[in-house]
């Protein structure tokens, strides 16, 4: 890590997407990303840009799970010379459920490379890569007899 002012950059980021996850914030979370981001999720298999990136994983995780948090404490992190680009690893957890509505933890991985955007000056990412860790059941359903967000219909995840 290059400088304190950088790693304080770079955990804001991280605690500013957590928060766009728990609160199932879209329009939040889009400008934190480059819209031609390359991502490996923990459904989707490879997108290749953002619209794609909410499509095919958020839109499919976000709303099916609850308390995502990223463990700041395990943060590795490397960062380039000029500080322009940063790879960020670290494990996060969310709460799953099962199609009973009974509860799981889901612990996963996650890779994640910014790159400073060079009008605003923020941290982007250009390619995000969420891993569960290995036993962790890869579906996630939200009932709505689990009244957790409020919708109509039951979802699940694929």
């Amino acid at each position: 890590m290059k400088s304190s002012k950088v790693k304080s950059e770079l955990i804001d980021w991280l605690k500013t997407f957590e928060d766009c996850v728990r609160k199932v914030d879209y329009e939040r979370a889009k400008p934190m990303f480059y819209p031609d981001a390359y991502c490996f999720g923990s459904v989707a298999e490879l997108v290749q840009s953002l619209d794609s990136l909410v499509k095919k994983q958020w839109s499919k995780i976000w709303p099916n799970s609850k308390e995502f948090a990223f463990d700041i404490d395990q943060l590795c992190c490397h960062v380039d010379d000029q500080e322009k680009m940063a790879c960020l690893i670290l494990p996060w957890t969310s709460k799953g459920f099962h199609k009973d509505g009974s509860s799981f933890r889901r612990p996963g991985r996650v890779t994640v490379v910014l790159l400073k955007d060079v009008e605003s000056g923020a941290w982007r990412a250009i390619h995000t890569h969420y891993s569960l860790t290995p036993g962790t059941p890869k579906n996630t359903f939200l009932s709505i007899k689990l009244g957790l967000r409020g919708e109509k219909t039951s979802q699940e995840n694929p």
